[in-house]
């Protein structure tokens, strides 16, 4: 990436039945379906240096302690990506 490129992350919240609902989007290089469960694994990267590999896994396992899900929603390769956060909504 060029100093002069610059990378946007469009983030949107609403709330669903009862969910807080978190999308993140991003026009990046996009996730091949058949990766979509693997990226949560840990050691998982797609890095060519095999730096990295944790970041999804440890997401994933504290929006679990929230009671909460990730999912990809969307990804098209060369075209981005959608993450689905979803939350409870506590009234306690």
């Amino acid at each position: 990436m060029s100093e002069k490129e610059v990378k946007k992350l469009t983030v949107n919240l609403s709330l669903e039945h009862k969910n807080v609902i978190v999308r993140f989007s991003d026009k990046g290089t996009g996730i091949a379906s058949t990766k979509w469960e693997q990226i949560f694994q840990p050691n998982f990267t797609s890095k060519p240096d095999g730096k990295g590999g944790f970041g999804l896994y440890f997401a994933r396992q504290t929006i679990e302690k929230f009671r909460g899900t990730i999912t990809v929603e969307k990804s098209s390769l060369n075209r981005g990506t959608t993450f689905l956060l979803k939350f409870p909504v506590i009234t306690d």
